[in-house]
Formats: C-alpha cells, sequence, structure tokens
C-alpha cells in the first residue's frame, strides 16, 4: 500500500513543485471535518490546516473548499472570523457578481460524469435547464 503510495495523494515536494509552478494551493481542513456546532474544532481545522501547507506555499492562504461542500450559516461565520475572503461549495451553477463570496459554486467533476454532461456544463447549457426548474 504505501510503495505503491495507494492512499497517498501528494507528498509535500510534490505539492511544493505544483505550487512553484502556478498552481494555486489553499485551504480545506486538515481531518476533513468541519463542524458548525463547535467553533473551535472548526477554527482549529482552518489554523492546522494554515499551519501545514505555510511550509508547501509562500503566499496567503485566503480560498477555503469545504468538505464535501457542506456548509450553513454559522461554517459561514466560522471563516469570517478567520478571515477567509473565498469559499467553494459543490453547489451547481455560475457565479456572479452577486454570489457571496463564501458560497462560490463549481462543478463536481467525478468517474461517472460523461464527457457531454461535462460539456454541457462547462458551455452552460445545464445552467439554463437548472433555470427553467428541472433538476439535473
Amino acid at each position: 500500500i504505501e510503495t505503491d503510495r495507494f492512499i497517498s495523494f501528494m507528498t509535500v515536494q510534490e505539492a511544493n513543485e505544483i505550487a512553484k509552478n502556478g498552481v494555486d494551493i489553499q485551504l480545506h481542513t486538515h481531518r476533513h471535518i468541519f463542524p458548525d456546532d463547535d467553533e473551535h474544532m472548526a477554527l482549529k481545522e482552518i489554523a492546522d490546516n494554515k499551519s501545514a501547507l505555510e511550509s508547501v506555499v509562500d503566499k496567503e492562504l485566503k480560498h477555503f473548499c469545504y468538505p464535501s461542500g457542506v456548509y450553513s450559516e454559522t461554517s459561514i461565520e466560522f471563516l469570517r472570523k478567520c478571515g477567509i475572503a473565498t469559499a467553494t461549495t459543490t453547489d451547481p451553477g455560475f457565479n456572479h457578481t452577486e454570489t457571496p463570496p463564501l458560497q462560490l459554486k463549481r462543478f463536481l467533476d467525478s468517474e461517472t460524469i460523461t464527457e457531454l454532461e461535462f460539456e454541457a456544463e462547462l458551455c452552460g447549457f445545464f445552467e439554463l435547464v437548472r433555470k427553467t426548474g428541472f433538476r439535473i
């Protein structure tokens, strides 16, 4: 398992290298939890993740990606307390000037998404379908 890196995503050196080559590495959580009922633990997750990433990136860490896209008004408030400028959800759709910066939408790609679905999302077709009230 260790030799084949079965459960390893990226080494610190690999992360350092891609950061030097323009990949913007930002915050997630340290243990993939972000409890909205425990401010201390939520803030600790961000602080621990910042601490771990400071050895990888040489820039301000101000963007956050919610674990599994799960967020609430409480978790948004926790991010404000941490000085987080923007945060990404897994809510589908385009971002507009009125999209709250701590609730940015994104397309969640996976192995189950077909090429046609991918293209329909990127070109805006699915956004039009959503606006008509249909669920995709």
